[in-house]
């Protein structure tokens, strides 16, 4: 993590090559991938610096787009897997870094935010579908309680909350920002 530019570089190559090379990546490497990146913004200690850990939050949330129709995949634990590495880690920016990554995932399924990935239409719109039908409504209620607790906990008001507020309302403004008049 020396280079900040290289490593920001780097992340956004990652992202790149994973989407070309998806359909030659077997499930397995798939799940490494993902798992690498989570291991990255929310364990490396020290982390990554906010431009790369931002670089890589916007991989990790493209990734889970382009598993989310693949036939076999549980949305639901590719889901609980990243609120998992977010709940153990030790850090409150690990913590925020993860609330973060929650509203990357709404900002990369709503289709006017969406990554280009070579993919049909339909696939985004499926996408878009299934997010606000099974998850955005956890999603909005996971960072009101998170910005709940920082304001009644005072950690807000003093600051000592590292950001966990405001990254508990951007993921709620991303949610309350989700389309949802768009029909297919």
């Amino acid at each position: 993590m020396q280079v900040i530019e290289a490593c920001f570089q780097a992340a956004a190559t990652l992202r790149d090559a994973a989407l070309r090379d998806w359909a030659a990546l077997p499930p397995q490497e798939r799940t490494s991938l993902r798992q690498f990146c989570l291991h990255l913004v929310l364990v490396k200690t020290p982390p990554p610096p906010p431009i790369v850990a931002s670089q890589i939050v916007s991989t990790l949330a493209v990734l889970l787009k382009r598993a989310w129709l693949e036939p076999g995949v549980d949305r639901g634990a590719m889901l609980s897997e990243a609120e998992a590495a977010v709940s153990q880690a030790s850090t409150a920016g690990a913590r925020r870094t993860g609330l973060l990554l929650f509203a990357a995932v709404v900002a990369e399924f709503s289709p006017t935010t969406a990554s280009p990935m070579n993919l049909p239409w339909d696939f985004h719109e499926r996408c878009r579908a299934s997010l606000e039908t099974d998850f955005l409504k956890h999603f909005f209620t996971h960072g009101a309680s998170v910005a709940r607790h920082a304001a009644e906990s005072g950690t807000a008001l003093s600051g000592s909350d590292d950001g966990m507020c405001v990254a508990g309302l951007r993921l709620m403004s991303a949610a309350m920002g989700w389309d949802f008049a768009r029909k297919p």
